[in-house]
């Protein structure tokens, strides 16, 4: 989980882990994120990892941005193959959306809709 807000951080985290997620890995911002995805699985390393939930608006770098950076390193095949990405945001226009699949999500989530999120991704976990 991608998320620059300590609180949120530790609720999303008991909310996936009472849903059945052994492991929750926490970044602050996308930085961060990406340089925790290069120990995964995903990049030959040997953490595993199922799904990157990614908060859009963080300082130092947004998960806009990440998302793209994600994307070009699947092409230039450093990350072995596609990530999951889920997008999350408090804004619900269906412009700020499209930007976020845009840039490469898989899916989006606006914030009062995660709980209900939660409950699909411990699917995967």
């Amino acid at each position: 989980m991608v998320e620059d807000n300590v609180i949120n951080q530790r609720v999303m985290s008991q909310q996936l882990k009472r849903l059945g997620c052994a492991t929750v890995n926490t970044a602050n911002h996308g930085l961060e994120a990406l340089d925790f995805l290069s120990t995964t699985t995903f990049c030959n390393g040997d953490v595993p990892l199922s799904i990157i939930l990614l908060d859009v608006e963080m300082p130092i770098m947004d998960g806009l941005t990440c998302a793209r950076k994600i994307r070009e390193l699947e092409k230039l095949r450093e990350i072995t193959r596609h990530v999951p990405i889920c997008g999350i945001t408090a804004n619900a226009r269906t412009s700020q959306i499209d930007s976020c699949i845009e840039a490469g999500m898989d899916e989006v989530v606006v914030s009062n809709e995660l709980l209900w999120t939660s409950l699909w991704f411990a699917n995967l976990c």
